[in-house]
């Protein structure tokens, strides 16, 4: 007797119907192909500057960013396909939107707050700074869109409190142990959710963890595991390395 072979479908599939999640992002799981239908809304605040011929560009240069995504990965010897449809709306009103494009606020930057409890059923806000803009051409947006579809960072926090301290304690090493960076030998220096760099299986890999557990996918044990947040990249290394 023939054994049917076994697909991610089969083995990740872990939801009701045709499509996980609903709204503005959802995925639908067919035999080795995770399809993604995104549907980012831009809202420009007044102070961008920007007129309708600019925010078009933005938002295109955003879409291309995000389609970077796709692609065939080899995940433990089986290839996984990944298709991102995206169809981009722009809206003048700042609460309809989930891409949002604001001005400087004290220390803030470029975000993706409710990722720290990211669920498949909840399509994240993306917030972009100012003073990040000029590199959005180059890998903010792409690096953001991880955080949409489950991801979280592969380096270490204690970046945004350099030289900062509390009562003699360094925010930096208190954040650097909170929420610590990847191990180099699992993700390397140049990758798409540490600073630019190319996606590789392992982030694949744990896009499709993310959906089908429905928890952010962490690169190492973190501070967020309180938060419900899973370390499910164990094993994943050499995926990582034949990309």
């Amino acid at each position: 007797m023939k054994t049917q072979e076994t697909t991610f479908e089969s083995a990740y599939k872990t939801w009701k119907g045709e499509w996980a999640g609903g709204g503005a992002l959802k995925m639908r799981l067919q035999g080795n192909t995770m399809a993604f239908e995104y549907r980012p809304i831009f809202y420009f605040d007044e102070s961008c500057g920007w007129d309708g011929a600019k925010q078009q560009s933005v938002m295109a240069n955003c879409a291309e960013a995000y389609r970077r995504w796709e692609g065939e990965y080899d995940i433990h010897g089986r290839t996984l396909t990944l298709v991102l449809n995206v169809c981009p709306e722009i809206t003048e009103h700042k609460r309809a939107a989930n891409v949002r494009f604001l001005p400087d606020k004290g220390s803030r930057s470029t975000m993706v707050p409710r990722s720290l409890i990211w669920r498949r059923n909840h399509c994240c806000v993306v917030t972009y700074r100012a003073h990040d803009m000029y590199r959005l051409d180059s890998y903010v947006a792409q690096h953001e869109l991880g955080h949409v579809l489950g991801i979280f960072d592969a380096y270490g926090y204690g970046g945004h409190f350099k030289g900062k301290y509390v009562l003699g304690v360094s925010l930096e090493k208190l954040a650097n142990k909170l929420l610590p960076a990847a191990p180099f030998e699992l993700t390397p220096r140049e990758s798409i959710m540490r600073a630019g760099g190319p996606v590789t299986p392992l982030e694949a890999e744990m896009i499709l963890l993310a959906w089908s557990r429905g928890r952010l996918q962490l690169y190492t044990k973190s501070a967020l595991t309180l938060l419900g947040a899973q370390v499910g990249v164990q094993g994943a290394s050499n995926a990582a390395r034949t990309a």
